[in-house]
C-alpha cells in the first residue's frame, strides 16, 4: 500500500513539474515575440520607388511619396531596405529614406506644420453648371472649391472638416467658400456653414533633418 502511495505521489510531483515547465516557458517566448519591433522610416525625396528586389532595375512596385512612411523589415548590404508600405513588400534605396527615431521625430513635425491656419470662413455650397472651372477643369465632387483669388489662390490646398479640396474655382468674395458637389439636393442640404480653414503647406524637410 505504501509502495503505492509513492509512485501516486512521484507521478503527481512530476506532472507538476511538467505543468509549472510549460507555464514558464510560454510567457517567455510571448513576451520575446512582443519585443520583436521594427523601425519605421520616412521617405525624404520626391519620391522612392518600391522595387521586387534589391536592384534598380528590378520592377517597380510603386512609388511612396515623399513624407510618407513605411516599415523597415531587413537591411541589405548593397544599399536597400526590405519595407512594406501599404500592405505590400519591397525594397528602397537607403539613400532615399530616413530610420528609427530621426523619421519618428520628422514625421512628428511635418504632421504639425502641414495646415496653416486661415481663419473662420463662410463655407456653402454649388452643383455644377455645366461648364468649366475658372482654372480651365471640369469640377470634382469632395474635390473642387470656389475661391476668392485674392485671399486663397487658386491651386491651393485646402483643408475643411478633415477634408481636402483644391481651389479650382471662383465666384466668391473675401472669406467664403463654395464647395462643389454632385448634386443640388446634396448642395441645398449642405446649406450654410461657418467652419475653420486651413491652408495645406508643403513642409521645409532642410530646416527639419
Amino acid at each position: 500500500m505504501n509502495y503505492n502511495k509513492k509512485i501516486i505521489l512521484k507521478n503527481i510531483l512530476v506532472t507538476l513539474f511538467l505543468c509549472l515547465s510549460m507555464i514558464l516557458i510560454f510567457p517567455m517566448n510571448t513576451q520575446a515575440a512582443k519585443k520583436k519591433s521594427y523601425k519605421r522610416a520616412a521617405v525624404t525625396v520626391s519620391a522612392s520607388r518600391l522595387k521586387k528586389k534589391p536592384s534598380s532595375r528590378s520592377k517597380t512596385i510603386c512609388k511612396i511619396k515623399q513624407y510618407k512612411s513605411c516599415t523597415v523589415l531587413s537591411k541589405n548590404k548593397n544599399g536597400w531596405y526590405k519595407v512594406k508600405y501599404d500592405k505590400k513588400t519591397g525594397y528602397v534605396k537607403k539613400n532615399t529614406v530616413i530610420v528609427g527615431s530621426k523619421a519618428k521625430k520628422l514625421l512628428k513635425k511635418i504632421k504639425k506644420s502641414s495646415y496653416q491656419k486661415l481663419g473662420t470662413f463662410k463655407i456653402t455650397a454649388y452643383c455644377w453648371t455645366g461648364n468649366p472651372t475658372a482654372s480651365g477643369v471640369y469640377p470634382k465632387s469632395n474635390h473642387t472649391i470656389a475661391v476668392d483669388p485674392k485671399v486663397i489662390p487658386l491651386g491651393t490646398k485646402i483643408k475643411i472638416n478633415g477634408k481636402t479640396y483644391v481651389a479650382e474655382d471662383t465666384g466668391v468674395r473675401n472669406k467664403s467658400i463654395d464647395i462643389y458637389m454632385s448634386s443640388r439636393i446634396s448642395a441645398i442640404y449642405w446649406g450654410v456653414k461657418y467652419l475653420p480653414v486651413y491652408k495645406v503647406v508643403k513642409p521645409n524637410i532642410d530646416i527639419m533633418l
